[in-house]
């Protein structure tokens, strides 16, 4: 494997840990039929006790740290695509 295709791999693999984090975050401050959504706080309880089994620890430390600065869980999350880095690798 040379160079190019190691970072491609590596972005890959970020984009997939980042999109999954994200599309969790999302699943958990959304209201659902059976439950209400969480709280930022319980929100963020659940994405430190599940860091590094569920959640890549270094992204959820990066998503606390957005949530803690006063960004509201409850906004519109722009549409985030796994293959966001494929301009990168053209």
């Amino acid at each position: 494997m040379d160079d190019i295709e190691k970072l491609q791999s590596e972005l890959q693999q970020l984009s997939q840990r980042i999109y999954h984090t994200k599309h969790l975050l999302e699943k958990m401050s959304d209201g659902r039929p059976y439950r209400k959504y969480l709280s930022p706080e319980r929100t963020i309880e659940e994405l430190n006790k599940c860091a590094g089994s569920q959640f890549d620890p270094e992204i959820v430390e990066i998503f606390i740290s957005v949530l803690k600065d006063g960004e509201a869980l409850r906004t519109e999350v722009p549409h985030f695509s796994p293959n966001w880095n494929e301009w990168l690798l053209e």
